[in-house]
């Protein structure tokens, strides 16, 4: 059994495909991240920083995406609701109805 990517990935964000794929401009960023430290390394705990910044906006623009249904959200991100929950916490990420 062959693993298929989502059908949103196999048939195409636009942003993700026309630009080299997601992968590839976190790549760039972190090549520019290490390249800014002038040849020494970057400070330790650098995965859980990445992980950090990569993970707020992700959460944000997914709850806003769902307009804040919560349950929707974590189904899209393949998240239990209560891991939802608790990381939207830990982020402080609030999503106010309009």
């Amino acid at each position: 059994m062959s693993y298929q990517k989502p059908k949103s990935l196999r048939e195409g964000s636009v942003e993700l495909n026309e630009h080299g794929g997601l992968s590839q401009t976190i790549e760039k960023h972190l090549q520019k991240y290490f390249k800014a430290h002038g040849g020494e390394l970057p400070p330790p705990n650098l995965y859980k920083r990445v992980i950090n910044e990569i993970e707020r906006p992700l959460l944000s623009i997914s709850l806003n995406a769902t307009n804040g249904n919560q349950l929707k959200a974590a189904n899209l991100l393949g998240l239990n609701r209560n891991t939802l929950r608790k990381k939207l916490t830990e982020h402080k990420i609030k999503f106010n109805k309009k």
